[in-house]
């Protein structure tokens, strides 16, 4: 490694969402989700494309007592923590803020929360950058 490289390793917390896109408001959710992200600025992301959509789930509802298929736009979030500031909340209080924002968002844009599939994982980012 040249003398100006240096090594950077960052915690962080990556959570995989699958969220709902089968009509206007849930779209309109997901660009949301996405300006949320943005004013935290301390997350990056990537999504799968919107139209057409490349995924599709399904789930059990007790409510209809039938499967609901959905058209599902999966998203990335990785999510830097900061140890060096006492405020910042425990990986586990983060991802239930972010998880309890995504809902809010939805029952805004939608008139009810919808059911969304979230995963989380601590990951260390390993990546050389010449200063």
């Amino acid at each position: 490694m040249a003398a100006d490289d240096r090594e950077i390793h960052e915690e962080r917390v990556r959570i995989i969402c699958q969220l709902p896109l089968n009509n206007l408001d849930q779209e309109r959710a997901i660009l949301d989700v996405f300006e949320y992200l943005k004013e935290s600025k301390k997350a990056g992301w990537i999504h799968s494309q919107f139209y057409p959509p490349v995924f599709w789930g399904a789930w059990w509802s007790e409510e209809h007592h039938a499967w609901v298929r959905d058209k599902v736009v999966v998203c990335t979030v990785d999510y830097m923590l900061d140890d060096a500031s006492p405020s910042e909340a425990s990986p586990s209080m983060k991802i239930r803020e972010i998880r309890d924002e995504i809902r809010g968002i939805y029952k805004r844009r939608t008139g009810e929360p919808e059911a969304f599939w979230m995963v989380a994982h601590m990951v260390t980012r390993h990546d050389s950058q010449s200063l």
